[in-house]
């Protein structure tokens, strides 16, 4: 049960609002897309509902993968941390801020903020403030010790270097 706790459940907390993100920004592109008032605007949030798709895609990949292969007894997973956080951080920067950018942009053509742009603020928002804070939480492997080139260190060579090893149960 720990090893779900502390596995699963926060990789599901992201990918439950990264679903809910892409659900927002289709509903919010097809909302757009029957809109005569609003203009030119269409292409531009289709193009960022398929950018928003293909990096939720890709998060919910690297947290499937980082889930399932995940290494046990102490063995660290190929799809680190780090790596979770560039693509979060892409994810941000690609996805999210582009929606919230655009959906202020209808808002102020329409004149008003209809349900699917208050929708989009909110689920665009979330998710980057969500993101966010996944970025800064700590890990379990910002407590292994790394050498220069980022590989761990062996416990024998933390021995031979005078550290004691600690217990935590």
């Amino acid at each position: 049960m720990t090893d779900l706790r502390r596995r699963w459940i926060p990789l599901f907390k992201i990918a439950q609002f990264s679903i809910a993100d892409v659900v927002s920004d289709w509903y919010f592109y097809d909302v757009v897309s029957k809109d005569t008032e609003i203009g030119n605007y269409e292409i531009y949030v289709f193009i960022f509902f398929i950018v928003s798709v293909s990096m939720n895609g890709l998060t919910l990949l690297g947290l499937l993968y980082r889930g399932c292969c995940s290494g046990s007894n102490g063995n660290r997973s190929i799809f680190t941390q780090q790596r979770l956080d560039r693509l979060l951080g892409l994810e941000i920067l690609l996805a999210d801020v582009p929606q919230l950018v655009l959906a202020a942009l209808v808002a102020h053509r329409k004149g008003t903020v209809t349900v699917s742009t208050a929708l989009n603020f909110a689920s665009s928002g979330y998710n980057l403030f969500n993101n966010g804070l996944t970025m800064l939480e700590a890990s379990d492997e910002d407590d292994v010790k790394d050498d220069d080139d980022g590989e761990p260190i062996a416990e024998a060579e933390l021995e031979e270097a005078g550290f004691e090893p600690v217990i935590t149960e």
